[in-house]
């Protein structure tokens, strides 16, 4: 951009990377949301072909749990180029972690046909297996994502050895899936919450412990493996009430996570329907239609199985 300000594909990427940074703790001079913003606005004044400044747009949309906002963004991107793989790919995350797990399989696929190697993709598309039950389609997905290099793959085999009771690789997986997210934790924690999650209650309470102080502190925008890691911990009724009034610093942590067997008990607790209601999936779902999971009640309110 100091070569050549008016260098629209440069203005663009940078509001895709602005409107990400949070959820990988990277550290910006100012708000992210202005920065998206501006630079998004001056790709589309420059070179109107361009669909990534709307994908960046409704992924910034996204990670402030404006979720309609975020998909109509995704949508205009995807009118000006319906094979932008940045606005599919977002796209997809944003129908799996709002359980839309089926449009998120068809979105995935769109994207890997166009690119069968793409990590991230491969990655997701995974997780739509895991969500849909079907584990050894996720686990196969999840080793071709770590085979062409993607390291952020200790989460959804944690999900893998859950599912089929194998603790050492449980704890040792979700110790590696937590501990990037966890750097304002003390150096450990993520290997203490996983130990806990399969360990007898001095490890479990020694787990929550770690959870429970660093919530004390009250931080500005809590990580997003924390709510995650209360689910694993047994308590799905504190992961609810710590994420549901704002986002977290990486909401795709925990709200695909809700969508798997491991989110059963907290999609079962009466304190659901008012996490959906707060964290404004409720409000979504009343525009696109609930997922395959959920249903409405007499009372109006969603349940889900």
């Amino acid at each position: 951009m100091r070569l050549d300000p008016k260098f629209a594909r440069a203005h663009a990427r940078l509001a895709s990377l602005s409107s990400i940074a949070r959820g990988y703790d990277v550290p910006l001079a100012e708000k992210a949301s202005d920065i998206v913003t501006r630079e998004a606005g001056l790709a589309i004044e420059l070179d109107p072909t361009l669909a990534e400044p709307h994908a960046a747009i409704g992924q910034m949309s996204f990670t402030q749990r404006r979720f309609s906002d975020a998909r109509d963004a995704y949508a205009r991107a995807l009118v000006i180029d319906p094979d932008d793989a940045v606005a599919n790919f977002w796209l997809g995350t944003l129908l799996s972690s709002t359980g839309y797990s089926k449009e998120s399989g068809e979105v995935l696929d769109k994207v890997l046909a166009n690119d069968p190697m793409l990590p991230n993709a491969l990655l997701w598309r995974g997780w739509v297996h895991l969500q849909s039950g079907e584990l050894d389609d996720a686990d196969r997905l999840f080793r071709r994502a770590a085979d062409a290099g993607l390291t952020s793959v200790g989460l959804a085999f944690a999900h893998i050895a859950r599912a089929r009771n194998d603790n050492a690789a449980l704890v040792d997986w979700l110790a590696r899936g937590l501990d990037p997210f966890m750097r304002d934790l003390p150096a450990g924690a993520s290997r203490t919450i996983a130990a806990g999650t399969v360990g007898g209650v001095a490890e479990r309470a020694q787990a929550i412990t770690i959870v429970e102080d660093y919530l004390t502190t009250q931080p500005s925008v809590t990580s997003g493996a924390i709510p995650l890691a209360l689910i694993w911990l047994g308590e799905p009724k504190r992961a609810l009430a710590v994420a549901q009034d704002r986002p977290t610093r990486n909401d795709t942590l925990f709200l695909p996570s809700l969508w798997t067997a491991a989110g059963r008990n907290a999609r079962a607790l009466p304190e659901f329907s008012t996490f959906l209601r707060q964290s404004g999936l409720a409000e979504f779902w009343d525009r696109s239609g609930p997922p395959g999971l959920c249903h409405k009640n007499e009372g109006g309110d969603y349940i889900c199985e």
